[in-house]
């Protein structure tokens, strides 16, 4: 994991990352170059494994088998954990301390939590509030998991002759897309992604991830619009009795986004204003990835888009 830092300056060499999500089910793939502060869709890819056995043997396999039929002009990769592996909260600081405190910090307090040992643990975080006249800590948004977790994930992506650049979380991955997508976000916006029976919902604010919720419903319940709105509606259902504010936006993602009339059918069935998710919006297309791809498959993308999104991080070292 790396911490993000500000890029400073006005110009900034090319620079690609490999965004990969494998599941049980497919593979994802998107590659992305950043250069003077815009960013272009170099690859897109969406490949179905069936049901793979889940080993790293044939993880490895699949990686590569992917690669093969897309093949990429870089090894520099990102790659998420799961969510339900890491621990989020929110933790004050003092604001006064230099970045490597806050880091010490944070170790010591963690490795209560994740692990008996400060050296077997690896934690990423963000600023989500800094002081103010009547608070002089600042708020920070952490994640961590066991260290054995990321480096399963590193050794895979060696294993597949790839660079292990960034290990991200797929709820932060599924963020950054639509943070990226929307620009600015006003209330609370839920980004519902359904893949192959499962319906896994990240609600985010203006600054934050505010709720996470996931769910394996089954194929049998999602085979028409009428089905998924259904299920949607009792999900949603769920979420209103926990959420501080009613939500003002859905954001449809994942295999299921890609059905005709899903989105206008969500909206009039639960009155919330209902779009689908296209993460490479506003971003220049390699002459080797076509229009009519991308409208085909973006929504599918959220994930492998959020996690190339990175390219810009200074994580070359």
């Amino acid at each position: 994991m790396k911490i993000k830092k500000p890029l400073f300056g006005f110009w900034h060499k090319v620079d690609r990352l490999l965004g990969i999500d494998i599941r049980r089910n497919f593979a994802r793939l998107v590659e992305l170059s950043y250069c003077n502060y815009s960013y272009q869709l170099e690859a897109c890819a969406h490949i179905e494994l069936g049901e793979i056995d889940g080993s790293d043997e044939a993880i490895i396999s699949a990686i590569k088998n992917t690669l093969k039929q897309n093949p990429s002009k870089t090894k520099d990769t990102a790659i998420a954990l799961s969510h339900l592996a890491a621990i989020f909260k929110e933790v004050e600081v003092d604001a006064n301390l230099s970045a490597e405190e806050t880091i010490k910090f944070l170790r010591f307090n963690l490795a209560q939590q994740v692990s008996d040992s400060k050296t077997d643990i690896s934690f990423d975080y963000q600023v989500i509030d800094s002081p103010t006249p009547t608070n002089s800590n600042t708020t920070l948004q952490v994640i961590a998991v066991r260290h054995e977790r990321v480096g399963k994930l590193v050794a895979l992506l060696q294993a597949a002759n790839l660079k292990p650049k960034i290990i991200d979380v797929d709820v932060y991955a599924l963020e950054r897309a639509v943070r990226w997508q929307l620009k600015n976000i006003e209330g609370l916006v839920a980004i519902i992604n359904i893949d192959y029976g499962n319906i896994f919902i990240v609600v985010i604010d203006s600054k934050k991830i505010v709720y996470v919720y996931e769910d394996f419903v089954g194929n049998e319940s999602l085979g028409s619009i009428v089905q998924v709105v259904e299920q949607l509606d009792l999900k949603l259902q769920l979420l209103h009795s926990v959420l501080s504010q009613p939500l003002g936006q859905i954001i449809l993602a994942g295999e299921k986004a890609v059905l005709f009339g899903l989105d206008d059918a969500v909206n009039s069935q639960l009155n919330i204003h209902t779009m689908i998710a296209n993460p490479f919006l506003g971003m220049q297309l390699s002459p080797a990835v076509s229009q009519e791809l991308i409208q085909k498959i973006a929504p599918k993308m959220l994930i492998s888009c959020g996690l190339a999104l990175r390219v810009d991080d200074e994580y070359k070292n």
